[in-house]
């Protein structure tokens, strides 16, 4: 019996002493816990599972100044290939740089951000590409997070969407270390109506509120110095624009499709403008153009429907082709004196254009110049013209005379084609050669009036067809039948 007892008193004290080792364990743990920052731990685990479940569908713009790198999805350790980036911006003393785009270069600044592509992502069913987003301090220590998006534009927008935007998606990449909020919603570009840049932002990057089609007003400071191409491409309601005055050159798409924007005034100072810079906004009525400007590219105001009349400065040297291509609506417009050649299409399509003065100095008219200027009835071409090109009068059925001045040497294929209304034709002896239907469906033309003689007509090389209707030719010396 005693041995029992002392068997028990024995048991009692392990146990005791047991328990007061457990106690001892827990209240380390605990410290370990709470110094060692292993809530934390758990803390962005639980965060990271939930982020898990969280679909793509789901995303909303997160407020700015909170940081919220693990709730967008899981944190990780991946390594990335220095130099395997698809776009990337660097950030010095606070300023991004535009788009950068993988061509072997080296990327110095405080902070850079490089895009990498990360196979595809379903979206409502659909495969589509995956990105991530590494940013890195200056030193080269990473810090990573991943965006999804349709397109490469979608990320350059998503991540160099470096603005304050009213509507409720701030600033997404943060001149620190660490990813802040970039939330990014596949649909989020139908949501925004009104942007504002804050003052200080100097660069607005490609593309990067293309296809915005909600938008009705941005509004710009004067801070900016450079809008990349296709930066407002599309936004269909975009109603009005300030172009700040530090931009020099308005660049290719910037507002082409901008359906509902009525009025432009580009700031004096700027050189350039860029190929359909302004194409298809076919709302636009009224446009400045500052003598600053020596250049206008392809197309820079196509298919401006609604655009009557437009003031080309002085300076203005190029004239690419087909800056009014379709602008069916312009009555009139004065050339600048500096220009040496209408190019290709320049005027094509402009059925409301009704007269025009070639300035003195071009001395050549490309194809289709004024095709289809079906209301055009009269111009004047002087006496440095040296060619016309193909199909350039083609379809101006309005069209009732025009000379053909010394110099000239040819009448190329389809040059009149159409002109149902053209009666009356000079021709300098410079001609040596009429093409196949230069005059082809002029119904009211029956003559021409050649400045030679009978015998240099002899000479003129006439390719079948030339005419269905000419049966006289007015010469110095008397008249030809043909």
């Amino acid at each position: 019996m005693k041995k029992n007892k002392d068997k028990n008193g024995i048991t009692l004290i392990a146990l005791v002493i047991t328990i007061i080792v457990l106690l001892i364990l827990v209240a380390v743990t605990i410290s370990l816990a709470i110094n060692g920052g292993l809530f934390e731990y758990a803390k962005t685990a639980s965060l990271e599972t939930k982020s898990e479940m969280k679909k793509e569908q789901d995303w909303t713009a997160l407020d700015s100044g909170k940081n919220y790198e693990y709730l967008i999805d899981k944190y990780t350790t991946e390594e990335y290939d220095e130099n395997g980036w698809t776009l990337a911006w660097t950030c010095t003393n606070g300023i991004w740089s535009g788009t950068l785009e993988n061509s072997g270069e080296s990327l110095n600044g405080d902070v850079i951000a490089k895009v990498y592509e990360r196979g595809t992502v379903t979206i409502d069913g659909t495969q589509k590409p995956a990105y991530h987003l590494v940013i890195e301090k200056g030193n080269g220590n990473g810090e990573m997070g991943p965006v999804i998006g349709i397109s490469r534009k979608t990320i350059r927008v998503a991540e160099k969407f470096n603005y304050n935007v009213d509507t409720g998606s701030h600033i997404l990449l943060a001149a620190g270390a660490k990813v802040y909020p970039y939330a990014w919603q596949v649909n989020l570009k139908s949501q925004l109506t009104k942007v504002v840049i804050k003052d200080g932002i100097t660069t607005i990057g490609k593309s990067a509120f293309e296809n915005c089609v909600n938008i009705n007003t941005i509004m710009m400071p004067d801070s900016i110095l450079n809008i990349g191409e296709d930066a407002f491409m599309n936004c269909s309601n975009l109603q009005s624009v300030k172009i700040p005055s530090g931009i020099t050159s308005i660049k290719s798409r910037t507002f082409e499709g901008c359906t509902s924007l009525k009025n432009i005034i580009i700031p004096d100072g700027v050189t350039n403008i860029g190929y359909s810079a302004f194409g298809n906004c076919t709302n636009l009525q009224n446009l400045i153009i500052p003598n600053s400007v020596t250049k206008i590219e392809v197309g820079a105001l196509q298919q401006c429907s609604s655009l009557q009349s437009v003031n080309i400065p002085s300076g203005v040297d190029t004239l690419e082709q087909g800056v009014f291509y379709g602008c069916i609506n312009l009555l009139t417009i004065s050339l600048p004196n500096n220009i040496t050649c209408i190019e290709k299409g320049l005027f094509e399509n402009c059925s409301s254009l009704q007269n025009i003065i070639i300035p003195d100095n071009v001395t050549s008219i490309k194809d289709s110049a004024f095709r289809g200027c079906s209301s055009l009835q009269n111009i004047t071409i002087h006496s440095n013209m040296t060619s016309i090109g193909f199909y350039t009068f083609s379809g101006c059925s309005n069209l009732q005379s025009i000379t053909i001045p010394n110099g000239v040497g040819q009448i190329s294929t389809r040059t009149f084609a159409g002109c149902s209304s053209l009666q009356n034709v000079t021709l300098p002896n410079s001609v040596s050669l009429i093409q196949d239907n230069a005059f082809l469906d002029c119904s009211s033309l029956t003559s021409l009036t050649y400045l030679g003689t009978k015998t240099e007509w002899s000479k003129v090389h006439l390719i079948t067809d030339w005419s269905t209707t000419v049966n006289v030719i007015h010469c110095s010396d008397g008249d030809i039948t043909i």
